[in-house]
């Protein structure tokens, strides 16, 4: 059971300004294994707090099934069910070519092969001329219908706090320059944490701390650059 409910995933979503509507920027966030009620207490969440009131908090997620981590992170980035997106499990094995999914760093699982099924918001954006930055996400590695992002830092497991913090320093300021249309950054930190020590450990609650706090310096940096509009 604690297995099955840690499989969450909150995405975060940041418009932030341009010239006009169609130049806005866009900075996406996917924070793996953020369980619904880890934002409860929002009054002692000051970043989170700041990006709810100025924004949207929807109730709940349905996820697709499986329930699993990279079916759903396609489904979330290609708007497809899995059974459209072929992306259906964690581990997969093709008889065919006797290859095999894995997730993580396995080299197998960057083939085009697994990914090819449905077109992601990164690569659909590269396709209409935008570039897109993204930070330890998993799949921007792969050449996927052809097309790669703009840049991409390959996925690493559990990246640390630096390694958030400082692709935070960096999407901000391709963002700013106009070197990026759009920002990813996958952050692992709270699912390993939950599933090692459980979902009501003092590990967990400084792992959501500490991610707090790096979202209260984000909106800092957000609104000194005028970036929020």
């Amino acid at each position: 059971m604690t297995r099955v409910a840690l499989n969450i995933l909150t995405v975060i979503i940041l418009l932030l300004s341009g010239c006009c509507d169609a130049n806005r920027k866009l900075l996406v966030f996917l924070i793996d294994g953020f369980r619904y009620d880890y934002m409860d207490d929002l009054q002692n969440l000051a970043g989170f707090r700041e990006i709810v009131d100025n924004g949207v908090k929807v109730d709940y997620l349905t996820p697709d099934f499986p329930s699993l981590s990279y079916p759903n992170y396609y489904s979330l980035m290609t708007g497809r069910y899995c059974e459209v997106h072929q992306m259906t499990g964690n581990y997969m094995w093709d008889k065919d070519t006797m290859k095999e999914f894995l997730i993580g760093t396995n080299p197998d699982s960057r083939l085009p092969m697994w990914w090819d099924g449905s077109e992601p918001l990164w690569v659909t954006m590269q396709k209409l001329g935008k570039r897109v930055y993204m930070y330890y996400w998993p799949g921007c590695e792969v050449t996927i219908l052809g097309v790669r992002p703009t840049f991409c830092e390959e996925y690493v497991y559990n990246p640390s706090e630096k390694n958030l913090i400082d692709s935070m320093e960096s999407a901000l300021n391709m963002l700013k320059s106009d070197k990026a249309d759009m920002a990813g950054i996958y952050y692992e930190k709270i699912d390993v944490e939950g599933h090692h020590f459980g979902p009501h450990s003092p590990e967990i609650q400084h792992a959501i701390r500490s991610l707090d706090q790096a979202f209260q310096t984000l909106n800092q940096k957000i609104k000194k650059d005028n970036l929020f509009k």
